[in-house]
């Protein structure tokens, strides 16, 4: 790189408290003005004393993804554990599917494609495939769910294909309008003539769009065509959210800083949507150094698609504190990398009367993947929502649904019996941890102890969980939850529950030699339970996710076959 491109890239990037040695080089001061106008006379004379300024700090634009804590299987599916690729079972692609994260379900809609093309499905597996895709998808995975399913035999693959011969169709009419748009000076621009549906079914099929078709809708984009206004532009950006098109990515790029609200804030959740290197230190600037609030929370929300929690506290926040306007953008930020501890957070907005705020924090619940969650998403159903809200409360409860199952818990419980304890805790409002609240919290356990003496685990688990309830970060009501759970001989739940616990304070489990040996068990039993009915890799997701803990309290028959068990499943998975 020639010192004249360094200081482009450094005018562009911008520069930190960090680069003293630049400052210095250029005599600047602190004052990031007198910077800037420094660094713009150095680029017309090329000095060479630029060449040995100090690099950009490493944590403002790579390095590995800020990712929440979390060792279960999901988590840790093909990031660097095991990869959705290797995957044939079914069962587990479709819980992927519908509960893994954007790059997961991604892939195991292509990983289903994989093994359609294989031709060693049987006619009722892949009768079970063809309803698995029919079930409503998000425009996010829309394009590998198309593929998938014109890969199907049948009527369900000719419906496909023919689908996609309209769009070929529709693609050489609109190719032939923009080379007569920028050739022949044509008085409209192409893609505002055509409707409403046939731009969503090219923002779909973005990926396979001509290149001609492509550079034009970066043109209009960033608004060189000449003809549209900023209003469209703003539809166009917001029709392309889910396109995933690399080709788009320096459009977007530029549009992170325009000064129009409206299309950074599209720009940005586009660019999440995007598997692309590029992508990620424009989102961690705009993150950083954004005026806007809501770009900012968007921003987070983006990074987080990808697998980048450094924004979390920032939304928990916003949704906390925020006015409407950023609350609305913090819930849909929090969307991706919401966990366990927000559950309570995000069950107090499912009330509100705003419909943007309501389907996001439904589909928030949806992909935290938490069993409590199911009691107020029910009871939110039964309040005949909105048609949207009601498809995104059927989704969440799919996505939480497979999640539990890919865990290890089981499907989640009716809204009876402990059940009902487990909702109305969710959807009181957490107080704040003072002194009244851990006294209550403290008696609450206390009571729940006193009737797991007299046996009575029905009041002592709904005791339990009203001090979950009031400190959500208290580990100890989780444990007691978990190993009431296992007392009553319900596992499944008892796995979620101590999950929670080790969110909480892992540390604390770890040092308490009943409660964690209880939980090493628990896993070990879960794990056999899950081989004999075949979920191999769930089985296997299982013991890795305990084989991660400190088991020195352990017993060491228990710790030898966690790791035996874990060892023989991983080489058999992995053939």
């Amino acid at each position: 790189m020639t010192q004249r491109d360094a200081l482009l890239e450094r005018l562009r990037a911008g520069a930190g408290s960090g680069d003293g040695a630049l400052r210095q080089a250029m005599a600047a001061g602190e004052d990031d003005r007198a910077l800037a106008a420094a660094l713009v006379e150095h680029v017309a004379a090329e000095p060479p004393t630029l060449a040995r300024a100090e690099p950009e700090p490493a944590r403002r634009t790579s390095g590995p993804p800020v990712a929440a804590a979390d060792a279960s299987f999901l988590s840790r599916l093909g990031a660097g554990g095991r990869e959705v690729s290797q995957i044939d079972d079914l069962d587990t692609l479709f819980g992927v599917l519908e509960g893994g994260s954007l790059a997961q379900r991604r892939a195991a809609a292509l990983r289903i494609e994989a093994r359609i093309d294989s031709g060693e499905l049987a006619p009722e597996e892949l009768e079970r495939v063809e309803h698995a895709l029919s079930a409503p998808r998000d425009p996010d995975v829309a394009w590998e769910v198309l593929r998938a399913r014109a890969a199907l035999p049948g009527a369900a693959g000719r419906d496909a294909r023919n689908e996609h011969d309209a769009f070929e169709a529709l693609v050489s009419r609109l190719g032939d309008r923009v080379r007569g748009f920028w050739e022949e000076d044509r008085p409209r621009e192409p893609l505002s003539e055509i409707g409403a549906e046939d731009l969503a079914t090219l923002a779909l099929r973005a990926r396979e769009l001509p290149d001609a078709i492509a550079v034009h809708v970066a043109a209009v984009l960033e608004g060189t065509d000449g003809l549209s206004d900023l209003g469209a532009r703003v539809r166009l950006a917001s029709v392309f959210r889910s396109a995933a098109d690399p080709r788009l990515v320096p459009a977007l790029v530029a549009l992170v800083t325009d000064r129009s609200p409206e299309l950074a804030r599209e720009a940005v959740r586009a660019l999440g949507r995007i598997d692309d290197p590029r992508v990620r230190p424009v989102l961690v600037r705009a993150l950083e150094r954004s005026a806007d609030p809501v770009t900012r929370a968007l921003a987070a929300g983006a990074l987080g698609l990808g697998g980048d929690a450094r924004g979390l506290g920032l939304l928990r926040t916003m949704i906390d504190t925020g006015d409407r306007q950023a609350q609305r953008a913090a819930v849909e930020g929090i969307v991706e990398i919401a966990t366990m501890e927000d559950v309570e957070r995000l069950t107090r907005l499912l009330a509100r009367a705003d419909l943007g705020l309501s389907t996001h924090t439904v589909r928030a619940l949806g992909r935290i993947g938490d069993g409590r969650a199911v009691g107020p998403l029910r009871a939110r159903a039964a309040q005949d929502p909105p048609p949207a809200v009601q498809s995104e409360i059927e989704a969440a409860l799919r996505s939480i649904t497979a999640q539990m199952e890919l865990r290890g818990e089981g499907a989640p419980p009716e809204a009876t019996g402990a059940g009902i304890t487990g909702k109305k805790a969710a959807l009181r409002a957490p107080e704040r941890a003072g002194l009244g609240t851990r006294l209550l919290s403290g008696l609450d356990v206390f009571f729940g102890r006193l009737w797991l003496t007299f046996g009575a685990i029905d009041r002592a688990l709904a005791a339990f969980e009203s001090a979950a309830a009031r400190r959500p970060g208290w580990a100890l009501p989780h444990a007691a939850i978990a190993l009431a759970q296992v007392r009553r001989g319900r596992p499944a739940p008892a796995l979620a529950a101590f999950r929670r616990a080790l969110s909480s304070d892992r540390a604390y489990i770890e040092a308490h030699s009943r409660v964690v040996r209880m939980l090493a068990r628990t896993f070990l039993r879960r794990a056999e339970e899950m081989e004999r009915s075949g979920r191999r890799d769930v089985a296997l997701g299982l013991l890795e996710e305990v084989v991660a803990l400190d088991l020195r309290r352990v017993e060491e028959p228990v710790r030898f076959e966690i790791a035996r068990r874990a060892e023989r499943l991983r080489a058999e998975v992995t053939t």
